[in-house]
């Protein structure tokens, strides 16, 4: 059974802007949080996966099924606010970064002071994360060039997706997305 959370949207942004939005530590500390919350769920599902390291690494979390022999590559982004925003990075715009081998999972992991709440996982592949993020900044570059009279250079690297507590529904939980591409022979 899902928990219950009223009405809300849920934005997904990213901005490389260098505003101060708590410490590098406290930001690692969250991501990695994000990555074992997923291992985790893909594990307690019955699929092995495992967290990568490193500090080039092209892959949060890698899921593996032993019968078909198939992997599945995971992006893992995590925020602890709502109202805060998933750094998602160029790529998640790029076309050409399209793989359905790869899979996005948005975490949404409970304050300190909310820590009896389960996090949140909003499961996405390659193709509906790119789709989404692309409409969002072509409507964000519709709006900037109406507000500031000039065009939005791409250069700044300003992207962002937000969904309504229905779009949030369609995507969360959706594990069977990753399972049915291990699953695949």
């Amino acid at each position: 059974m899902k928990p219950t959370v009223p009405d809300q949207e849920i934005v997904l942004e990213h901005d490389f802007s260098n505003g101060n939005r708590g410490s590098q530590q406290q930001k690692y500390s969250l991501n990695l949080a994000g990555e074992f919350y997923v291992a985790a769920e893909l594990n307690r599902r019955g699929i092995f996966a495992s967290v990568t390291y490193g500090a080039a690494k092209n892959a949060d979390v890698l899921a593996f099924d032993h019968q078909s022999r198939q992997t599945a590559v995971i992006e893992v982004k995590t925020t602890a606010s709502p109202n805060k925003k998933w750094l998602t990075g160029q790529h998640s715009i790029d076309k050409n970064s399209i793989d359905a081998q790869l899979f996005w999972v948005l975490v949404l992991v409970p304050s300190i002071e909310g820590a009896e709440t389960a996090p949140r996982f909003f499961v996405f592949t390659s193709t509906e994360l790119v789709e989404k993020v692309s409409e969002n900044h072509g409507a964000y570059r519709t709006g900037y060039q109406e507000n500031r009279g000039a065009p939005f250079q791409d250069s700044k690297g300003v992207y962002s997706l937000s969904l309504n507590e229905a779009e949030a529904m369609q995507a969360e939980g959706q594990w069977g997305k990753i399972a049915d591409w291990l699953a695949r022979k």
